[in-house]
């Protein structure tokens, strides 16, 4: 215990000389200080004033003082900071809870893990194994002699070609010719129908694979299928459907092994691409279409690729369409049709490949012994060979296929024959046509863009060409306003409340087939659960950082306690200059501690929601196109990261209070504040993530949260003074910022059960801040991040459109 320094003490202790010829000496009550023999002032609550005392003295740290005229000593159990009128009971040991909590996460990752997914799946994968084994391996050409019209589905009249059904298909071109901007046209139009008027499901495998890399081979396909297919369909029949493509691809032997990526060594490139074919053969599409299926793969990779192809359109299931740069031989000889593109985007062959050599042998071709066969092809569509016709243009192998291709569809449509018979009978009436086309005067010059024109087709003069591209660009970005226009009234109606919330979300005016959202719903929570925390390792880190955080802070917080400012009569007896500044807390940290805890829970959570949509639009994007709900991919992420936040924050919450104490009363309040911040970090990652690309999502996520937890916070400038100093539009940003409100509850939640070391309110005052808020702050901060969420759900509504 310090000295205390007592008028009597100052008597007795022998320090008057003897040439003192009076003394001057008085008494002061215990619970009060004496600064004359006539001022007598009352102790203030958290001081200790025994008798005869000239200056109030803090109570004691490891005391407490009820009243100023008592010094309680404390237990160890208890916690005194100096200034205490009252214990804090330390009868919870957080070190043994987060332990156990700890353990008990550890047993219910481990039991979901063990009956929910891993038991479950091998069994099916073992169910699937042995049906495979017992299937017939016999493959039957069942080509029906139906055919699609290229130029007919994509709209425009200048693609000219004839392709059967249930054939493998390849698309040949140079780089730039429009191989993917056909496929992009095919997979885009509506109403594609066979002979018979049914409709045909289409399906898109693009170049760059789009796999969550996480989750295993089984457990990609498993949400593929039971997402694809039809939500009557009975599981077992989904399950059959996945089985038949397991089998078809060759992939039973991989199912267990994980996607996997450069750094973490998965499954193959070629087992990579199968997996991706796989990912579209599960919905049973009619037509298969494939952008570039061999990029980035060996020659005996890439032909086994083609012959894969090759083997399920022999089951006369489905068509698949490929566009193939260069293929080597024995992918080009797993075509049984070639289209091949010339620069432009014209077709100047589309028909069997036994047929192509022999087609362009006689437009006056010869294939050089240098050159495989698609090497050729490429060559001739690249305008880099020469005809023995001299005056044989690009444009006149666009009028030389032109006319065949009509010639040989009149006589399919006359005497109702195959055309590929017919094709192939009348090569001996092609040197007719080429003579006719390089002989005629009328000019072959057709417009060959068709990528870039509307369905009409118009001259092909420079400045039709321009007037087209001007008009597409018009009607995109009318199309763009349209969009904001047609949002913008369904926004109003639903804070107007003219639309339920419901029919906003599911784009619908008609009720909702919830029974679909469930189950869709379910996939995805399913398929997020597993490439968050099916890994033990990826929950152990996790875990691991919030508890570290925890630590740091905990020892960042401890012993910081709010101190107010000395009794006002004191400051009153320092020279004027000092006084403004006797009149400031003695200790005052709780603002900028708020601030660093917050800004730190918001930043984890950030990073950890960086990816939820910035790495998963293109699987949105791709399942959206085969009926996915955006609303149930939404929520699912949304759910599944509520449990997240729910997990890390009591770890978090758990790990700081082994460190920093406060009344069991103020608990919620902590856990609420963290959670808050947690909230937006969630809440912003998810619209940056929609509105940035992946690259640009982690730098445009540091800037906000620096700028919001630096300007926005409300500790510089403080609140106070942005209310004095700043106009009122002005003002609004800081109404609408989490941190403002998130770090004003941290702060009265410090020092509120000590404000009476502070009876004027002075710190309260000076931050612009109101006793009593702490819950609305935490409330207010929740309602701003659910703002941020539905700017982000909004955002995904959009982009759907």
């Amino acid at each position: 215990m310090q000295d205390i320094f007592s008028i009597k003490g100052i008597v007795d202790n022998g320090s008057s000389s003897g040439s003192v010829t009076s003394l001057y000496y008085w008494t002061c009550p215990r619970g009060s200080y004496c600064l004359s023999p006539v001022h007598i002032e009352e102790c203030p609550l958290g001081y200790y004033c025994p008798e005869n005392t000239f200056s109030p003295n803090l109570c004691f740290d490891g005391y407490h003082c009820p009243d100023p005229s008592q010094l309680v000593k404390c237990s160890q159990t208890q916690y005194c900071p100096r200034g205490s009128i009252k214990p804090i009971n330390r009868d919870i040991n957080w070190s043994y809870l987060l332990v156990t909590m700890l353990v008990i996460l550890a047993l219910i990752h481990r039991f979901i893990n063990s009956k929910f997914f891993k038991q479950k799946a091998l069994l099916n994968q073992v169910e699937t194994c042995e049906r495979l084994k017992n299937c017939d391996t016999e493959i039957v050409n069942q080509n029906s002699g139906e055919y699609l019209d290229i130029g007919e589905l994509i709209g425009y009249r200048g693609v000219l070609g004839k392709l059967p059904i249930n054939s493998n298909i390849g698309i040949l071109g140079p780089s730039g010719a429009g191989k993917t901007t056909l496929l992009n046209k095919l997979i885009n139009c509506k109403g594609l129908k066979d002979q018979m008027g049914n409709s045909r499901k289409m399906a898109l495998v693009p170049q760059f694979d789009s796999i969550i890399e996480s989750l295993t081979v089984w457990d990609t396909l498993h949400h593929e299928v039971m997402l694809k297919q039809p939500l009557k369909m009975s599981k077992q029949d989904k399950l059959d459907q996945l089985e038949d493509t397991i089998k078809n691809l060759n992939l039973t032997h991989i199912l267990n092994n994980k996607i996997g990526n450069f750094e973490n060594r998965g499954i193959s490139g070629g087992e990579r691409k199968r997996v991706s074919i796989g990912m579209e053969l599960v919905g049973a599409p009619n037509l298969l279409l494939l952008d570039e299926p061999t990029t980035g793969l060996d020659s005996s990779s890439s032909g086994q690729i083609c012959m894969l192809l090759e083997k399920m359109t022999k089951h006369g299931k489905v068509t698949a369409i490929s566009t193939i740069h260069s293929p080597s031989f024995k992918s080009y000889a797993a075509f049984d049709t070639i289209a091949l593109i010339g620069k432009g985007g014209h077709f100047i062959y589309a028909g069997p490949r036994s047929c192509i050599l022999e087609y362009f042998e006689i437009l006056g071709f010869s294939k050089s012994e240098d050159f495989s066969t698609s090497e050729y092809l490429v060559e001739i569509a690249s305008n880099n060979f020469s005809s023995s016709f001299k005056n044989l243009t690009i444009e006149g192998l666009f009028g030389i296929w032109q006319a065949y291709y009509d010639h040989i569809n009149s006589i399919s449509n006359l005497k109702a024959t195959d055309f590929n018979v017919n094709f192939k009978l009348e090569l001996n009436q092609l040197n007719r046509i080429v003579i006719d086309e390089i002989s005629s005067e009328t000019s072959r010059l057709i417009n060959y863009n068709w990528m870039w024109q509307v369905k009409e087709e118009n001259s092909i003069t420079s400045a039709t060409n321009i007037i087209g591209i001007t008009k597409t660009s018009i009607v995109s970005i009318a199309g763009i306003i349209d969009e904001l226009i047609e949002f913008g009234p369904k926004l109003g109606e639903l804070i107007l409340g003219g639309k339920s919330f419901s029919n906003f979300l599911f784009n619908k005016s008609q009720s909702i087939d919830f029974e679909k959202y469930l189950q869709q719903f379910g996939l995805c929570f399913k398929r997020a659960y597993l490439e968050n925390f099916k890994s033990f390792n990826n929950v152990a880190i996790e875990c691991a950082i919030f508890v570290g955080m925890g630590v740091m802070m905990g020892a960042m917080a401890k012993g910081k306690v709010f101190t107010g400012p000395v009794p006002e009569q004191l400051c009153n007896l320092l020279p004027m200059p000092l006084i403004p500044h006797c009149k400031l807390p003695l200790e005052n940290k709780a603002g900028h501690l708020g601030t660093f805890i917050s800004y730190t829970i918001s930043f984890l959570s950030a990073s950890g929601n960086s990816k939820t949509f910035g790495e998963n639009q293109s699987n949105f994007r791709r399942e959206f196109k085969v009926g996915l709900l955006p609303i149930a991919f939404f929520t699912s992420k949304l759910v599944l990261d509520l449990i997240r936040l729910v997990i890390n924050c009591s770890l978090f919450t758990v790990t700081l209070l082994n460190f920093y104490t406060i009344e069991l009363s103020n608990i919620p309040y902590l856990f609420g504040i963290v959670s808050a911040n947690y909230l937006f970090g969630i809440t912003s990652a998810y619209l940056i993530s929609l509105l940035f690309s992946a690259k640009l999502s982690k730098m445009a996520l540091i800037f906000n949260n620096v700028v919001w937890y630096n300007v926005f916070s409300g500790i510089v400038p403080t609140i106070a003074k942005v209310n004095t100093e700043f106009p009122g539009i002005v003002r609004l940003i800081w109404k609408l910022s989490v941190p403002r409100w998130a770090i004003s509850s941290f702060y009265l939640m410090d020092t509120e059960w000590r404000m009476y070391l502070d009876p004027n309110l002075i710190s309260v005052a000076k931050l612009g801040y109101e006793l009593d808020t702490k819950l609305g702050g935490i409330v207010n901060s929740m309602l701003i991040s659910l703002g941020w969420l539905f700017l982000a759900w909004s955002v995904m509504y959009i982009k759907t459109k």
